[in-house]
Parts: structure tokens; sequence; C-alpha cells
């Protein structure tokens, strides 16, 4: 034996790979990209590291990546854990997973015991659930005692298996988890997948390189001791095979097994002399020593390891001797001639499987064997594998292929390919699709573009889709095939739907509809249907959308499609709620959510879900859709669904319960998974929505920053979306006149739904009574009178009051204003009562009655204060001055607070005599005041404010120090102390001015 019993020179590699075990088990979850050219002892390493996390009790899974062009997807994952849940307890593992068990079916049958529902809505989610259940099943592996998971020869990984290592690096934190990956880097290409993905996670630290280099001449010696057992080795015999082996140790071992075959060296002598060498064939490269081996070999072991070249890697006895042709003794006594010989290893993961010690072994025996050798062995392992029930099409493809038997191996590619998007491996699928083109026949080539332009629309590559769904569906309508046309005419409808270009995509829904209503229900026709209905509900268009919806549901009753029928209620409630059928809207969406719950639908129902919230919140309802948002934050559907349930959540916050320090929190969450998830149109909705919470927050400049660019031309929802903000965004900056463009546009949109036209025709009138057009608020006005908006609703009265106080008709705009407040203050929407109070407020104002307007707002600013909403709170307090209020200065607020702690002085302060306060009381009230004031700064949902009022409270109340004492204790730098401590004083004098 020539192997190296010891680890030679990775002493300070190993002590960085412990130190990251030490570390995950410890719960600080950690990931290494352990690279080196090959031989240079990456496995042994990884080995060792196993060995370590065993001895720690961590539990341990170790995959390794196929070298064959064509390979299962995931394969290093589902060897990993595929080996893992083996022996695991199933029962209490499914327990455990919860319902992410499901999604993990698709890859691990076994953790399912009936196949799982499938999902019509939104396939590219089903691979993100599947990941994210991958990411579960591993964090419940690692809970109790740790988990190593090794991933080897990655840069032979599957374009899936990359993907999902992107997502588990990048999310496997707080586990107590260690990700090993090990990968030849140096002979990729700079621009390879792997290349670009190992550099940005070690830029974003989100890894850990080790890169082994070869070994040293002194390294060198060391090894040779430790293999041969000689006590010393000459300097210039260990720089000559440093320099043939060029350090590595896989090399080393090769020429050293060749040295003791030959008798240059006996083991245990005390040295190996340097004239041995003249007797040594030294190889020149690996090759050459393993083809000098396996010249060496007896020719049944010879053979044995060629037939075991073109299985792979590792591969199963079984089928070894298949292919072999021999008998059963003489392929075991071949497997034990190449054990001794160190060429095979039993693999100690697997029973009655065996692999190569190395890979480049395997690489050497198999270039060596002519062409028609290796084609003859490629048949018999594609003959052998055919008797087995449970061979992946892929793998029979892959030998079928090599074997040059092309026709019989383009329907097993074909069938490899589909099982490849049932696992949600669409990059896999597309490359199989790819491959297998070439050999596809005229009759069978339009459906395979087709299938890859799903494919690769599956993989967000949406145009290069459209270009194989536009040459596929035409080849397939002009061979008669119209069925299977209209059928994928729903794919490319999607595909121009992903690019922007919605009436196209409406064109292909509406064309496979009229194909398909002839041939009566089916699935997909009742999948058109839906797509309609979801332009329709787009579109802003109510009727089109209960159309669609309701023959979608009809069909696909017929046709027991439930997916499609469950995800069309969810539609037909939209389309009613748009049409004012509030009561059947709600149910409608309510039973989507509740049917798809039950089926395990969970895209579905957590759509219906965000979607109930909405038209809850939209028809001031913010309690109830409270109520359901812990319901969608429970859900299992994904990090989509996460992303709704922190859409909704800022929703309600902001736009219903008016507290935007919670609502921008939320947002702010939302935005960094959309932005993780690449989901564009998310994160263009959130910057608006971002925006309107910093325009609550008096943060107008971070506002106008988040807003697009008016040039960019945006339709439908996503123009409506904004258009709000940009109105509002104007007037509270003081501009009214950078508000008309999109007050017009409002008066333009005379089609949008009732709903829509109540909340944009309130800012609207608000933005054209500002500039002096009086009719032209009149004329939005009596548009939602006459689309049938309530008397009573509280934005119709707010207009109404608006404009009676424009026109100076002061009875009937306070009446309709105090009616507007106090049908928000019902309603729970607590901004836009404070909104309103201060259009009361400015109404009563006009009428002369001041100590009336003073108390609408003193009400809005005591609400504003509380939610946090500093522009309401600075309006508050700057109408409350310019109704004659004192104005409280910072100097007034800075002697104050410094004569806090003295009596007389406090009580003849400036400021006690400006709030009305008694100077007899020894400065009691103010003092108490004061304290009370900045206890409420401190407790102010804002953190700039809340560190202001911290200060003060410590600096001046608490007296806890010094200046330099107070800044250590809050954590300040002396300039943001100071600025916190201006800040503090203007903040204070704010707050005293409202009640002076």
């Amino acid at each position: 034996m020539a192997l190296c019993p010891v680890t030679v020179g990775r002493d300070s590699e190993m002590e960085r790979l412990v130190a990251a075990l030490g570390a995950a088990h410890g719960g600080d979850s950690r990931t290494v990209v352990l690279t080196g050219d090959a031989g240079l002892g990456k496995t042994r390493l990884a080995a060792d590291v196993r060995r370590a996390a065993a001895e720690r009790g961590m539990t341990t899974m170790w995959g390794g990546c196929s070298e064959a062009e064509l390979s299962l997807p995931y394969l290093p994952l589902l060897e990993a854990i595929g080996n893992h849940l083996s022996q695991a307890d199933l029962g209490g593992l499914r327990r455990q997973l919860a319902a992410n068990h499901r999604e993990l079916a698709w890859l691990f049958p076994q953790l399912e015991l009936e196949e799982p529902p499938r999902d019509p809505s939104d396939p590219v989610q089903g691979k993100l659930r599947l990941f994210e259940a991958v990411l579960a099943l591993l964090r419940t592996c690692a809970r109790a005692d740790g988990l190593l998971l090794v991933l080897e020869n990655v840069h032979w990984a599957d374009a899936s298996s990359r993907e999902l290592l992107e997502y588990l690096v990048r999310r496997l934190r707080g586990a107590r988890a260690m990700l090993l990956v090990t990968c030849r880097l140096d002979g990729l290409e700079r621009r390879h997948p792997l290349v670009v993905s190992v550099d940005h996670w070690r830029r974003a630290g989100l890894v850990e390189r080790i890169d082994l280099a070869p070994l040293t001449v002194d390294r060198i010696g060391e090894m040779i001791r430790a293999t041969v057992g000689v006590k010393t080795v000459p300097l210039e015999v260990r720089r000559l095979l440093r320099d043939r082996s060029d350090g590595n140790p896989f090399v080393l071992e090769e020429i050293l097994k060749e040295a003791l075959d030959r008798g240059a060296v006996t083991r245990h002598s005390s040295a190996w002399r340097h004239e041995s060498l003249q007797r040594l064939r030294l190889p020149r490269t690996v090759r050459d020593s393993v083809l000098g081996r396996l010249a060496d070999l007896p020719e049944p072991a010879a053979d044995i390891l060629r037939c075991a070249s073109v299985l792979g890697r590792s591969f199963d006895y079984p089928l070894l001797a298949a292919i072999s042709g021999q008998q059963a003794q003489e392929v075991q006594s071949a497997l034990r001639t190449c054990v001794r010989q160190q060429l095979l290893e039993e693999d100690p993961d697997v029973e009655e499987h065996y692999r190569f010690r190395h890979s480049l072994t395997r690489e050497s025996v198999y270039d060596d064997l002519l062409v028609p050798q290796r084609q003859d062995l490629h048949a018999a392992a594609a003959d052998a594998l055919r008797g087995r029930p449970d061979t992946p099409a892929v793998d029979l493809c892959r030998h079928l292929l090599a074997a040059r038997r092309d026709d019989e191996a383009a329907p097993l590619g074909l069938a490899a390919a589909e099982q490849a998007v049932r696992a949600h491996a669409y990059a896999d699928a597309a490359a199989l699709y790819e491959r297998i083109l070439p050999l596809a026949d005229e009759a069978t080539r339009p459906e395979l573009l087709c299938r890859m332009g799903v494919a690769y629309l599956l993989c967000l590559d949406a145009a290069r889709a459209e270009r194989h769904l536009v040459e596929g569906v035409a080849a397939l309508d002009a061979a008669g095939q119209r069925r299977a046309a209209a059928s994928f005419r729903l794919w490319l409808g999607r595909c121009l739907w992903e690019r922007h270009r919605p009436e196209r995509a409406v064109a292909e829904y509406e064309a496979a509809r009229a194909r398909l209503e002839p041939e009566g229900p089916s699935e997909d026709l009742a999948l058109a249907y839906v797509r309609l209905a979801q332009a329709a509900i787009f579109a802003l268009d109510g009727a089109r959308t209960v159309e669609a919806a309701e023959r979608a549901i009809a069909i696909a009753t017929e046709a027991k499609a439930d997916g499609p029928r469950i995800w069309a209620y969810n539609y037909l409630g939209l389309g009613h709620v748009q049409l004012g059928d509030v009561t059947e809207g709600f149910a409608a969406v309510d039973r989507s959510y509740r049917e798809a719950a039950e089926a395990g639908l969970n895209v579905i129902a957590a759509n219906a879900l965000y979607n109930g919230i909405l038209i809850r919140l939209q028809h001031l309802r913010p309690l109830e859709a409270l109520e359901r948002i812990d319901a969608l934050k429970a859900m299992q559907a994904g990090s989509m669904a996460q992303l709704q349930a922190l859409r909704a959540e800022g929703s309600v916050y902001l736009w219903g319960l008016g507290q935007p320090n919670r609502g921008l929190a939320a947002y702010e969450e939302a935005l960094a998974l959309a932005r993780e998830g690449e989901a564009t149109y998310y994160v263009n909705w959130l910057q608006v929505q971002l925006a309107v919470a910093h325009i609550h927050l008096d943060h107008l400049d971070t506002a106008r920053q988040l807003l697009p660019d008016r040039s960019v031309s945006r339709e439908g929802q996503d123009r409506v979306d904004e258009l709000w903000a940009e109105i509002r965004l104007a007037l509270d900056s003081g501009r009214p006149e950078a508000a008309v463009a999109g007050a017009e546009e409002v008066l333009a949109g005379s089609d949008w739904p009732l709903r829509v036209q109540l909340f944009h025709c309130d800012v609207a009138v608000e933005a054209l009574l500002a500039v002096n057009r009086p009719a032209d608020a009149a004329a939005l006005i009596e548009r939602m009178a006459a689309a049938g908006a309530d008397p009573a609703h509280p934005w119709l009265l707010r207009m109404r009051g608006r404009a009676a106080a424009a026109a100076r008709q002061v009875d009937r705009a306070t009446g309709d204003l105090r009616r507007a407040a106090e049908g928000f203050r019902t309603a729970g929407f607590r901004h836009e009562e404070a909104r309103t109070r201060l259009a009361l407020a400015a109404a009563l104002a006009a009428a002369g009655s001041v100590e009336e307007a003073r108390t609408e707002l003193r009400a809005a600013l005591d609400s504003a204060e509380e939610r946090g909403a500093a522009f309401e709170a600075r309006a508050a307090r700057e109408a409350l001055a310019d109704l004659g209020s004192r104005a409280v200065t910072v100097e007034h607020v800075k002697l104050a607070l410094e004569a806090m702690h003295r009596p007389q002085e406090l009580a003849q302060a400036d400021l006690a005599r400006l709030l009305g306060l008694e100077a007899d009381d020894g400065g009691t009230g103010l003092w108490t005041l004061l304290a009370q004031q900045i206890e409420a700064l401190a407790g102010s949902p804002d953190g700039r404010d809340r560190e202001a009022g911290q200060l003060l409270r410590d600096y001046y109340l608490r007296r806890v120090g010094s200046q330099e004492l107070v800044a250590d204790r809050l954590h300040l730098t002396r300039a943001t102390f100071y600025r916190r401590l201006h800040l503090g004083w203007q903040l204070l004098g704010e707050r005293l001015t409202a009640l002076a």
C-alpha cells in the first residue's frame, strides 16, 4: 500500500476548517469553499472534517457531483440527503417538517404517502418552495446536534444544483450547520457560473475560501517518510520527487506505489538512497502513472476497471457485474485486486457500491478506451439499466447517447426533461431539450421547441423562451396540431406578460380560448379563462374579470380541474369588489383561500389571503385585515408568501392604522426579500410604498428619491399605485402646482373602479382646490356620486367638505368634515382622521372659531405623535402657531432644562411665563411638564427622536453624568451627541408650542 496514513502539509487549512466546524456546532452557521487542482487533497481534508464532526456527535451528509454530461438534477443533494433518509425516522421527520415534506416528495418520494397536489398558478414559485423545503430539512437535521453537509466536485454540478447551492449559501444562516463545498476553479473560465458565484459569496462575506497549494519540498519528505516508513529522505530525492509530482499528493502516491512495486525502496529502510532512483521509472503525468499501473494489472482486473470507468466515479456492484460479462467470482476477485492496488475503494455511504479512489484515475482509464470499446460498454450499461424499473431516464439516456443509439436516446431524453420539470429543475430541463433537439424528427421538433421555451420561461429567461415558443407554436399550427398549439399559447401569453406586453399576452390567451372552446371543458380551457380574468383585473376592468372568472369556474368544475377552479374564485371576488359587490367579493376571495389551503395549494391560498387583506383595507376595515396577517405569515408557501405577508402588514399599518414606522419596517424587510429573489415588479411597488411612508414621516426628500421617474411609461395598476404618492408628495412639499399633472390624470381616469376613484379623487380634489380650480374639483365629486359612491363615505364627505370650505360655505364644510373625521375614527383610519381634523381646523379658523380649531389641531397632534406621523404633527404645530399659540424657542427650552434642578430659577424662567404656569409653585408645574414631554419623546417610534429624548432624559432629568458619560452610555459619537441634543431642544420646543 502507498497511501499516506496521515494528512500532510495541511495543518493551517485543517485548523481553519475545524474552527468553522466549531462555530457551526455552536449555532453560527458557516460555509467553506475548499478549492484546488485535482489530487491536492480536497476529498481527504473533507473526510478529516467529517471525522471531526462525527466526534462531536454531529449529523454528517456527503454528496458528490457527476462528471457526466447528463446527470440527475440536484444529484449531490439527492445523494447526501437520500443516504441520510435511508436511516432516518421518516414519520418523525414528516411531523417536524410539517407541510414542507410535501414539497420534498418531488425529490424524495419516501417522505409523502401520496403524490403532492399540482399548483397551476406559478411553477417558478414551486422551485422556490422546493428550495425552502430542502433548507427546512437541513435546519431540522441540524437542530439537535449540528450538521456537516459536504458537497464534492461542485465544478461538475448541473445548473439546478448550482441554483440550490446558491440558495443554501445565502439562506443557511443561524443554523447549527456547516456547508463544505469542494471544487476546482483554476480550470474553469472566468465567466463560469461557479467562479462568478464563489467570487460574489466571498465579497459578500457569505463564505470562507480555502485554496490548497502544492506541497513544499519539506512536506514532500514528510509524506514520503509517513508513506514508505523510511527515516530519512535526502534533499535531492525530495527535490526530484517535488519536481516530478509538482507537489501534488495524489501524483506522489502514484510515484511511491511505483517505487514500492519495483523495489526502488523498501518499507522501513533507514533511508531512501539517491542511486535507487536510477531503477525507478518516473511517470511524466498522472495519466502515464495510472495507465502504467493498468498495464501491470491482471487482464480480468483491468477489464473490470475499464467497465467501471463508463459507470462514473461511483457505481454499484450488480451493474458492474452485469456489463462485464464475467462470472461473479471473477468480478469479485478483480475488485479485490483493484482495491488492493488503491485504484478503487468501497463507498462508505452506500452498500454494494464502489468508487474510484480519485476522479483522476477514472478519467485516465476512461479516456484510454478506444471509441468502439467505449460505445460497446455504454451500450451494455444501457441494456443492463433497462431491466431496472427504478432507473432514472437521464442515466439511461446518457449511456444510449454515448453508445450512439440516438433513436433510443431521444424519447428517454424527453422523459428525463419532463422529470426535471416536475422536480422544478428547469435549467436542467432546458439543457436536456437543447441536447435532444438535434436528434428530433420533423414530427416531434415543434413540440420539443415549445417545451424548451416553457423550460426557459421557468428559468426566467423570457426572451429566449419567447423565441422558441413563437417558432414552436407556429410549427404546430402549420402541422395541424392546433390543440397542442393552443396549450402552448397559454405559456406564450405568460411569456409576453412577463415581458410587459399585456395586449399581446391577452391576444394569445384569446387565441387559445377560441381553439379550445369547441372541444368542451378541459383544464387548459379553464386556465385560459383564469389568465383572461387575471389580465382584466390588472386593467381594472371588473366586469370582464367577473365574466372570465365565472366561465373558468364553470369549465373547471365540469373538467374536475380543482386548481384552476379554486384559483378563479380569487379573481371572481376581486372583480365583484371592483364592481361594488363587496359582500359577494369578500366571500369569493375567502372561498378561494379556504379551498386552496384545504387542497394544499399554498401559493393560491396565500395569494387569496393577501387579496382578502387588501380589499378589506380598501373598504376601511383595517382591524379585519390585521386579524389575517398572522395566518398569512404562518403559511408555508415559499418566500413569495413571506413577501406577500410583509407587503400586507406594511399596508395595514401604513394605509390602515396610520403607523408609518411600522409600515416602513415591514416594507423594508419585504424589499430585501424582493431584491434577493430578483422580483423586479415587487421592488418597484415597494419603493412607491416606502415613499408614502417617508411622506408621513416628513422625510420628503427621501420620498422624492424613491418615486419612479414620470418619463417612464406605466399602465393600469402600476400607474395607479404611484399616482397618489406623487400628488401627496407635491402637496405636502408645499408645491400644489406640481400636483396638477397627477390630478388631471385622475380627471381622465373615469373608467377606474369606484374604490380606486374614491381614494385618488380625494387627493386630486385637494390639489385642484389648492390651485383654485373648484369647477374641476366639483366635477370629480359629482363623478363619485354618479358612480354610486355612498354619500356617507368618509372620503366623499371630506371631498365635499374641502370644496365647501373653498367656497366659504362654513356650516356645510364643518358639518361634512366632522362627519368624515368621525367616519375615519370609527373605521380605525387614524391618519385619515388626523388629516381630516387639520382640514376641519382650517375651516373653523376661517369662520372665526379659533378655540374649536385649536381643539381639533391638538387632537390631530396627539394622534400624530402617538403614531409617529411626523408630517401630520408638524402640520398641526404650524397651524397652532398660525392661530396665535405662542412659539417656544430652542433658547427657552435650553435655559429651562438647565434650571430643572434649581426650583426658584426654574419658576422664574421665561418658559414658565410663556406657558402660563404660576410662578409661586416653586417650578413644580414646569418641571412636571418638561419631565412628561421628555419621557414622551424618549418613547417615540422614530429612532432619531427617541435617541434625542433618551439623551435629554439621561442628561437633564436623571443627571447620570457629564455629556461624555451620557454619550458613551447611549453609544453615540460626540458629533452625534450634539446633533441629538440640538434635535431634542427643537422637538421639545415644538411640543411645548402646541401647548402654549
